[in-house]
């Protein structure tokens, strides 16, 4: 129902008026006015419905800002009238109040209109598609010089593929003729589709049309011609067949796989929407063509459809591995596996004031720590018994090879190792170090001579101190890696191998869990020791992208109920969520691109991009050198009597230490406030040999001060078995 007169008026300026003091001439031009404002409103309204939201937080927030500066103003100019400065101080509040106004609403103009026209963009390119006349511009140019290197490339493979594959009948068969021509492909229109679910992935859909028209221009038209020899010596007839004057015509479907690693394109996959339109004229013996036959032209369109649909129309594609086609070879990757064993050390000297030696064992290649072993507490005979695998990578080797020889004659592949005394303050000691064993000079399987090499003397760091203490390792030779990325078929017999872990990025972060001017960085271990840590990044907005981080650990039996690779998530120095991945997953080729981030609570607060490989390495052959136990030992520990106190006030608090060959393997609970503690606990050990020797030590708990000891008792299983 159209509006009354005095509704028109006020619908368009406002004033209320009388019906009678409006000329009647007026009347239905000012009806009709309002009714067309009343529709474009309507559909303005309807056009920014979708924005709505964004536009209301944005006015929201900068009305916000505008009241804060009116008020700011107002208390300003009340402080300046109560001291009774002059009125020049309120001019020029007054001008700051209106400056910071103006500028407030340009900036919501600004975010409005960046908003609109964002989305506007975004529709346009979902829904439509682009011309790229400035592509087929400068194909027209490029093509008539890339052309013949194309045509020349593809030539010789095509010919390399025919004379394997040719007949045992046909003497000959080459490419003597290919050239696609001088007329460039052209790309009629590109349709871009970003609204992926993989904010690492983009498809786009392209029409191609590959139809040179220029007959008269030499080289213009596309030439194919096979040549076949029938026959043997001068007895043979060549016959050759020619394709020319192709074209096609389709839709192009274009998957692209981005990657942190340069070309940053990690792969293409290519195939066409729907069959795509082909023509070209055959002439067997550059006769007549014979496309124009009666029921032939229908039979050769419908074998070359069928083959297309097999390998390229959708839903199958051609993959395109972009840094191996420009010939790019990752950095680093795993190359083999230095196995060593790591037994004990005897008769360390003490390198403590008070109480004994905390020792842990380190491997050193090239002056670098590679391995680590678990620390043995108040030991100075202590046995590891830890097989340590040490994946070697091209990284390591250029690295070593890169080094000088140290002033000490160091090598960079020298291998040695060193005893350490841990301690909580103060830096850690060394009690002394193998001699050394250049792994250049073996070339040979690990055998008595090399084992021998390693079994040496432990010396102190000077000449006048020596200990009598050795310490064996032995060397095996790392086996072949398999450098396939897929990785072995989850039925294959091979359950060891190389884990090699890539870290990319993060994103999704919640803000309640992650402060966006955080520092952010991330540890990936595997069974508590790191793999590796990436660099901290300072304010990342939530989104932090460290490149593509490396570590390998080698995975003895990837059967075996093992510990999962976990990655740490630091905010700030302080572990805020991990993720959690099975290596069994890598080993059958089933690893996510993406890992959901758990806080210490349990709550979902983002994901991290990564890749995992597994490398397969073969150990069986080196299962020879397992040496089995001498006898499976069951210990119980039933009680103590008449113990020493030493407490001040009060009785002691016992506890018992059960090691066996200088190895832990139990530890009771703690009794509290008595001298004859009853325990009755039972523990089971793997004696390698009778000749070693169960210590059974007592301990006196202190929550202050370090534990004090209060006895040991020592039986040698010769003794008993």
């Amino acid at each position: 129902m159209p509006p009354t007169v005095p509704e028109a008026v006020l619908e368009l300026f406002g004033i209320v008026v009388l019906e009678k003091q409006i000329p009647e001439v007026l009347h239905d031009p000012l009806v009709t006015l309002a009714v067309k404002k009343a529709e474009i409103v309507g559909q303005i309204s309807q056009y920014l419905q979708p924005y709505l939201p964004a536009i209301e937080v944005a006015v929201y927030v900068e009305s916000l800002a505008i009241t804060s500066y009116l008020v700011g103003g107002l208390f300003l100019t009340w402080l300046t009238t109560y001291f009774r400065f002059s009125f020049a101080w309120v001019v020029m509040i007054m001008y700051m109040t209106q400056m910071g106004f103006r500028r407030n609403m340009t900036r919501l103009r600004t975010k409005i209109t960046r908003d609109i026209s964002g989305s506007l963009e975004r529709q346009r390119v979902d829904k439509g598609a682009e011309t790229v006349a400035w592509m087929n511009a400068f194909l027209a140019r490029f093509w008539v010089m890339y052309e013949p290197g194309l045509s020349a490339t593809i030539k010789a493979l095509v010919d390399d593929v025919l004379v394997a594959s040719k007949p045992g009948f046909i003497e000959d068969l080459r490419l003597t003729q290919f050239t696609l021509g001088t007329e460039a492909p052209r790309i009629e229109l590109i349709r871009t589709h970003p609204g992926s679910d993989k904010p690492e992935s983009m498809y786009m859909e392209w029409e191609l049309n590959f139809q040179p028209t220029d007959e008269d221009r030499p080289g213009a038209m596309s030439a194919i011609e096979i040549t076949a020899k029938v026959g043997k010596g001068f007895a043979s007839i060549p016959i050759p067949v020619l394709l020319k004057e192709v074209s096609f015509s389709g839709r192009l479907e274009v998957h692209l796989t981005f990657s942190h690693d340069f070309p940053h394109i990690k792969t293409v996959k290519v195939g066409f929407v729907e069959k795509p339109l082909i023509n070209f004229i055959l002439r067997p013996l550059k006769s007549m063509d014979i496309m124009d036959l009666p029921g032939l032209n229908t039979f050769i369109h419908d074998q070359i459809n069928w083959q297309l649909s097999a390998n390229l129309v959708h839903p199958n594609f051609i993959t395109l591995d972009v840094p191996q086609l420009m010939g790019m070879v990752q950095t680093d990757r795993p190359l083999g596996i230095l196995s060593i064993n790591i037994a004990q050390a005897k008769q360390l000297r003490n390198q403590e004031t008070t109480g004994t030696s905390d020792p842990y064992c380190r491997v050193m290649l090239g002056g670098q720590e590679i391995y680590r072993t678990k620390r043995i507490s108040n030991c100075l005979d202590p046995f590891w018994g830890e097989r340590a695998h040490i994946v070697i990578t091209t990284a390591m080797i250029e690295r070593m090879l890169g080094m000088p020889t140290m002033a000490d004659g160091l090598k960079p592949d020298t291998l040695y190792f060193e005893i350490m005394d841990y301690n909580e303050v103060r830096k850690d000691r060394t009690m002394g170090m193998t001699h050394r064993l250049t792994l250049s000079n073996t070339s040979q399987p690990a055998g008595p001579q090399s084992t021998e090499a390693l079994v040496a003397e432990l010396r102190e760091t000077t000449p006048d101190t020596m200990a009598d203490a050795i310490i064996a390792g032995r060397p095996l030779p790392g086996n072949p890696v398999n450098d396939s990325d897929a990785g072995p078929a989850p039925n294959e017999a091979c359950y060891s191998g190389i884990l090699e872990v890539v870290l990319n990025s993060a994103s999704n972060l919640s803000p309640k869990i992650v402060s966006r001017n955080a520092t952010v960085y991330m540890v990936c271990r595997y069974e508590n020791r790191e793999l590796f840590r990436t660099p901290p990044k300072k304010r990342t907005s939530g989104k932090p992208n460290w490149g593509a981080v490396r570590g390998y650990t080698f995975v003895k039996d990837v059967r075996t109920k093992r510990a999962n690779i976990v990655f740490q998530f630091f905010a700030d120095d302080r572990r805020v969520a991990q993720a959690e991945l099975s290596p069994k997953l890598v080993q059958e080729n089933k690893v996510p691109e993406s890992l959901r981030l758990f806080s210490l609570h349990g709550q979902a607060v983002g994901d991290i991009k990564m890749a995992a490989l597994w490398h397969s390495v073969d150990l069986a052959q080196n299962q020879s050198d397992f040496v089995p136990p001498y006898a499976l030992l069951k210990f119980r520990v039933k009680n103590a009597k008449e113990l020493k106190n030493v407490e001040t006030f009060g009785k002691s608090d016992p506890y018992c230490k059960l090691q066996l060959a200088g190895k832990q393997i139990g530890q009771t609970a703690r009794k509290s406030n008595t001298l004859n503690p009853v325990f009755n606990e039972t523990f089971w050990g793997l004696s390698m040999s009778r000749e070693e020797a169960i210590v059974a030590e007592l301990w006196d708990y202190n929550d202050v001060a370090k534990d004090r000891t209060l006895g040991r008792c020592e039986i040698l299983l010769s003794d008993l078995l």
